[in-house]
């Protein structure tokens, strides 16, 4: 190889990594690099630090992995008593109905905001005049009001709450502002709603979520209800259009999967996926009038939900198995999910 003076710095530099990375010549406690001359005379270099360097990512690596592996590991021995847990409906039937609130946060939402209450509306099992559903939304986003006015016509149980701040604002902001709302809305009705549920405006609610809701709530001050992802059935014909999504939708949905049932069951912590998660009245009347949710966080639901474990209020984790009659007409069992 012939290097001249000008490109060594940079050949250097270039044979280190790739060195490395493809084939490296190993030394004791260090890497062996060799080089050719002009006249083809060999040149090794003996260089620890790089050595070093590799050897401390790749233990970095292991490390970062190994809570993985950990909750893999309960997963497997936990997963057995979990996977035959079944709600029976007809004890969620058995249950007075409260009255509970929903709210979704919507900004520029305008496009998939009416089909996602509409859905609510027609799928949900669960009285009607029993819940009530309020839409935040800003003064400066028209298009949006506009479609939350008209729901608002539509439906008598849905409200139109618009912020006191234009948007955008962060996602803690706006629900703040829709909780306070929403008490106003009791003292003017004199009415108590037993829960808030939070929702994204692109989220298709399951049928019977209100419904377990209502049953959980006596015995849990604050649940979450799995959340997956909607995709495509993956082909490959789409396989390079979708790798990036697939590949966070894999990874979420493993999450609510195993790591959150395992994390529950283990009494760990059980971090709020931001969206599909309810908050008893008790639980909201704790804050008193603080913030509910930290309006200087981008991870809102996650430093709540932090809040309330450090609180002693447990989030209860809803992977819960429900019947349903699937295409071929026969009696299926299925897990309660909210996708998203």
């Amino acid at each position: 190889m012939y290097i001249d003076g000008n490109s060594w710095d940079f050949l250097c530099f270039y044979h280190y990594f790739s060195v490395i990375l493809l084939k490296p010549v190993k030394a004791k406690n260090a890497l062996l690099f060799i080089f050719y001359n002009e006249s083809g005379d060999e040149m090794r270099v003996v260089e620890p630090f790089l050595y070093n360097i590799g050897l401390a990512l790749v233990i970095l690596y292991l490390l970062m992995g190994f809570d993985d592996f950990i909750w893999d590991i309960f997963t497997l021995l936990l997963r057995t008593s979990n996977k035959n847990q079944r709600l029976d409906l007809n004890r969620l039937n058995s249950v007075p109905p409260k009255l509970l609130a929903l709210t979704v946060a919507a900004w520029h939402e305008d496009n998939v905001l009416g089909d996602v209450i509409d859905n609510i509306i027609a799928s949900t099992d669960y009285l009607r005049s029993m819940y009530h559903i309020f839409l935040g939304v800003y003064p400066n986003d028209d298009a949006t009001i506009a479609v939350a006015q008209a729901l608002a016509e539509r439906y008598p149980n849905v409200h139109v709450v618009i912020n006191e701040l234009p948007g955008p604002t962060s996602k803690a902001q706006n629900l703040n502002y829709v909780i306070r709302q929403i008490n106003q809305f009791e003292q003017q009705h004199g009415w108590q709603f037993a829960s808030l549920t939070i929702h994204d405006s692109e989220d298709v609610v399951h049928p019977y979520e209100l419904l377990a809701t209502n049953y959980l709530l006596e015995s849990h001050e604050a649940l979450q209800f799995p959340v997956f992802p909607l995709m495509r059935m993956p082909r490959f014909s789409n396989f390079f259009k979708t790798i990036t999504t697939g590949t966070y939708a894999d990874e979420f949905a493993e999450n609510h999967f195993t790591t959150m049932v395992t994390r529950y069951m283990t009494g760990a912590f059980v971090p709020s996926a931001g969206t599909g998660f309810a908050l008893s009245r008790k639980t909201l009347q704790s804050f008193g009038d603080a913030d509910v949710l930290p309006r200087d966080s981008l991870t809102e639901d996650y430093r709540l939900s932090l809040t309330l474990f450090q609180r002693g209020i447990r989030m209860y984790y809803v992977l819960e198995q429900i019947p349903r009659i699937n295409e071929k007409n026969k009696l299926v069992w299925d897990y309660w999910t909210d996708p998203g």
